[in-house]
């Protein structure tokens, strides 16, 4: 019964360590992921601003930034479009689930500015062109890559 008891305890020490190393060293910053996805730099930390405000920040930056969640199909559709690209540093993609306990506190920010919370909500050159569907209705139509070139994203 002893050893039953030290299994048990031991594995609850474990369980718990787990959960808070999940709960505690979460980040609230995106996940490096290539060279098309860039990693927030320490001129744009969203712990020392308002999420508007980091929103606001991060369209004006970079000429492409992509709101996403790393398992919805629509943001990866919006993705591996723009990914046909050579964006290199031009482009930033914000994983909302990603970020501890501030992924709401995004999705309400952008309803406001763009009339939308779902995701993905892809910016070029400052302005909201929509979600997944948007971003492919734009590349069928070729305007795509003509507002990546305004945006001086690609040459």
């Amino acid at each position: 019964m002893r050893v039953k008891e030290c299994i048990c305890l031991m594995l609850f020490i474990c369980i718990f360590f787990i959960i808070v190393i999940y709960i505690f060293g979460r980040s609230d910053s995106t996940v490096e992921m290539g060279s098309k996805w860039s990693s927030p730099d320490a001129s744009i930390s969203s712990s020392d601003l308002s999420v508007a405000d980091h929103i606001q920040q991060l369209i004006h930056k970079y000429p492409v930034v992509v709101f996403s969640k790393s398992y919805c199909p629509y943001s990866s559709k919006a993705k591996s479009i723009l990914a046909k690209y050579d964006l290199d540093k031009n482009y930033h993609v914000l994983e909302l689930d990603h970020l501890s306990l501030k992924a709401d506190e995004y999705q309400n920010e952008l309803g406001k500015l763009t009339g939308a919370q779902t995701v993905p909500r892809v910016f070029i050159n400052g302005k909201c062109i929509g979600g997944g569907d948007d971003t492919v209705a734009l590349e069928k139509r070729g305007d795509l890559e003509r507002l990546l070139k305004e945006a001086k994203a690609i040459f």
